[in-house]
């Protein structure tokens, strides 16, 4: 049974974010949308327009958002502080997305490293926003405190680096392995939900995910 979300957009094309919140175990019940050529600095959307989703927010029980677009670190601070719920945007979606489909071991560091650098300049925010009075917690409640976790994040950040050199030492090895023994390398590119897996599965006949 797929969690209930919210989506907040600037315009009506929404079905792409609409698809990709399925794919992670979200149904959007019901969409916000306020035509508006650039968003509101503080609120993304306008304030008469949110003060509708806190009220929906409240009376049906939604605990995640999703907004079509790319939010800034004091507006994502802003709309969780004001909703009092999860929110993401539609680049911590598809990394979320990623994070929950990545199976090898140098994928799973990839995309550790590319939320680690999502994350670092929220948590600067956080740290702005404690320093002037405000306590807040991490991305819905995590155990650091903000100062603290930023430096983890620097030292994950290193050590992941390193980990993946030495993979890509490794994986270099193998290729002129295979290139030697006349061995092809076939690569499938493209975006999430695109149907890279079934292309796979049709061309090969195995079972992959």
């Amino acid at each position: 049974m797929e969690k209930q979300a919210i989506l907040l957009s600037l315009h009506d094309d929404t079905s792409e974010l609409k698809e990709l919140a399925l794919s992670l175990g979200f149904e959007i019940v019901k969409e916000f949308v306020q035509h508006r050529n650039i968003p509101d600095s503080a609120l993304y959307l306008g304030k008469g327009k949110m003060e509708e989703i806190k009220k929906f927010v409240e009376e049906e029980g939604i605990e995640q958002a999703f907004v079509n677009g790319e939010l800034r670190p004091s507006q994502w601070f802003n709309i969780e502080k004001f909703l009092g719920i999860s929110v993401y945007d539609r680049i911590h979606l598809i990394l979320e997305i990623f994070a929950d489909r990545a199976r090898r071991k140098e994928a799973r560091l990839q995309v550790k490293l590319a939320r680690l650098r999502y994350e670092r300049p929220f948590v600067r925010e956080l740290i702005h926003r404690a320093k002037a009075g405000e306590h807040p917690g991490f991305m819905a409640g995590g155990e650091y405190q903000v100062a603290d976790y930023y430096e983890m994040i620097k030292r994950q950040m290193r050590k992941i680096k390193k980990e993946l050199e030495k993979i890509g030492e490794v994986r270099e090895v193998r290729r002129e392995q295979r290139k030697e023994k006349g061995f092809y390398l076939v690569s499938l590119v493209g975006y999430t939900n695109a149907g890279k897996s079934s292309l796979l599965k049709f061309l090969t006949g195995e079972n992959v995910r």
